[in-house]
Formats: structure tokens, sequence, C-alpha cells
């Protein structure tokens, strides 16, 4: 390609670029930088064949190795904070009484709102619970021992 043509790579890139902007996960923005080397390519004089060498190898191997980095960190699924607290102990702020919807209990120094899983279980401030479940917004407790 002659070296008046480093358009072509330019206009390329800016393809890519922009279609990376509605896509997630830093896929396609490899290949813009693909064919920016593609241009540096160019630049250096080399011939058509190997500007395109430049760009297929460039971008698959971005491609390839962000590819492994992001099924790396993403191995397991990340949990929601309300997750991370079934099977953690809270302790009673407020005492259940039978009117009362608004039962709250601390875990990790957050409070939540909670039934206790047995409606004939007697909770007072203080008491440790164990979070079982959620339940909307709800969590289900079981008084501990």
């Amino acid at each position: 390609m002659p070296a008046e043509y480093w358009w072509f790579w330019v206009v390329f890139a800016v393809i890519f670029f922009i279609m990376e902007m509605f896509t997630a996960g830093f896929f396609i923005l490899w290949f813009g930088i693909g064919a920016l080397c593609s241009l540096l390519a160019l630049k250096l004089g080399l011939g058509i064949a190997w500007q395109w060498v430049v760009f297929v190898v460039i971008s698959s191997v971005f491609a390839f190795f962000s590819r492994k980095f992001a099924n790396k960190i993403s191995e397991k699924p990340t949990k929601i904070a309300a997750e991370e607290v079934i099977d953690t102990i809270g302790i009673v702020i407020n005492e259940l009484k039978k009117d009362n919807l608004a039962v709250l209990a601390k875990f990790n120094s957050v409070s939540w709102r909670f039934f206790p899983d047995d409606e004939n279980t007697i909770l007072r401030i203080g008491d440790k619970v164990k979070a079982l479940k959620i339940e909307g917004t709800h969590l289900i407790v079981k008084k501990e021992v």
C-alpha cells in the first residue's frame, strides 16, 4: 500500500474505537490498536502483506490475552453485599414484638431488618442470630444458643 494511503489505517482504527464505545469488555479495542500498529508498519516502509500480518498478529495476541485475563479475574461470580451476610452471626438491636415489623439486627456493622425462621421465637436486645437466607429485603434468621 503506498504511503499516501496512511489514512486507511487511521479510519480503520477510528471505526474500531467507535465500535468499542458501544460494546462491553474491551474486545474490539485491540483491533483498533492493531490498525494503529499497521499504520506504524506502513510508516516504516513495510508492504501491504506485512501491514496485514501486523494487524492480525497484534489484534489476535491482545484479544487472546485480554480474554484470558478477563476469565481469570471473573472465575467465580462476585457476591453482592447481601449474600455475604448469609451464615454470619448478628446481634438484635431492638426487641421483637408481635406488632413490630421493623426488627433490626447488626451484621458486620450493618443493620438489617429480619424475621425469625420460627414465629414463636422470642428475641431480646443483645441476642445473637444467624442469617439463614434473604427473602425480599429482609433476612430470615435463627436464634443462636
